[in-house]
């Protein structure tokens, strides 16, 4: 069923999905829908794509325990709110989860997101998830996105071994610490976002954090306490073209290459 891009407006009526137990697929996003999810939706055994982003759909999910094919679900752009654990832990296919810019509330570690073993894509940002960052999560991750939350504690070193990331985005929470020196061997990153946290870290001119970092396009640290001076790869990536933005706050370390300055 793919109903996307309509204009579609109003709630969505529960008999939508009451004699659909065969769909696999479920598409409603961009339209101006709101109201509450039909808890008809939890009898859909078949569904493996849901796709509701970019409406207007509040209150807590409908229990979806017998939804176990998920593989594909973006809620992205709603007012959904409550604990999103209480259905993601039935949800062992899934490969691809989006639920930006929602209003959901759970503690990190009731995510039991090392249970996610297929999981590729993970997009929490601008929720109100609290707590630390899981040292276990599955090692396909190609996308970690916990930005505009209120999680706290230090960045697990395990994400280290998740040889796949691409993205990292973790601006605008109270996390401290360091990177993690094994950071050094994420040769896939992209995007490394750091910027409004409480990172305290002393750089040096000659770490090696970035000198595998082949792929890497973009790396913010401001609005932390990061200081001393940007490392000579990350200049080095900058002077290859391969680095197109470099943020840091130029008042605390040295960054004779960044793209910009922020101020702490």
């Amino acid at each position: 069923m793919d109903l996307s891009k309509n204009n579609f407006n109003g709630t969505v009526h529960y008999g939508l999905f009451g004699k659909s137990h065969q769909l696999e697929t479920v598409n409603i996003q961009d339209n101006l829908l709101y109201g509450k999810l039909p808890r008809t939706m939890g009898s859909l055994k078949n569904l493996r794509e849901l796709a509701i982003s970019n409406n207007m759909f509040s209150g807590t999910l409908p229990a979806m325990n017998h939804v176990k094919r998920l593989e594909s679900v973006s809620m992205r752009g709603n007012i959904l709110s409550g604990e999103l654990s209480l259905n993601l832990k039935h949800w062992k296919n899934i490969t691809y989860l989006d639920v930006y810019d929602n209003l959901f509330e759970d503690v990190m570690r009731d995510l039991k997101l090392g249970k996610l073993h297929k999981l590729e894509s993970l997009d929490l940002g601008r929720n109100y998830f609290i707590g630390s960052i899981s040292s276990n999560m599955g090692l396909l991750l190609e996308m970690i996105d916990f930005s505009e939350n209120d999680l706290s504690g230090n960045i697990p070193y395990q994400i280290s071994n998740m040889s796949n990331l691409k993205e990292l985005r973790l601006d605008g929470n109270m996390i401290s610490g360091d990177i993690p020196p094994g950071f050094k061997h994420l040769y896939n990153l992209e995007f490394l976002i750091l910027t409004d946290n409480f990172f305290d870290q002393e750089m040096h001119s000659d770490d090696d954090l970035g000198t595998e970092w082949k792929s890497i396009v973009e790396i913010k640290l401001d609005g932390n306490s990061i200081h001393g001076t940007i490392p000579n790869s990350f200049c080095r990536l900058k002077n290859e073209m391969k680095l197109q933005v470099l943020v840091a706050d130029c008042d605390i370390i040295v960054c004779d290459c960044c793209t910009y300055c922020g101020a702490r």
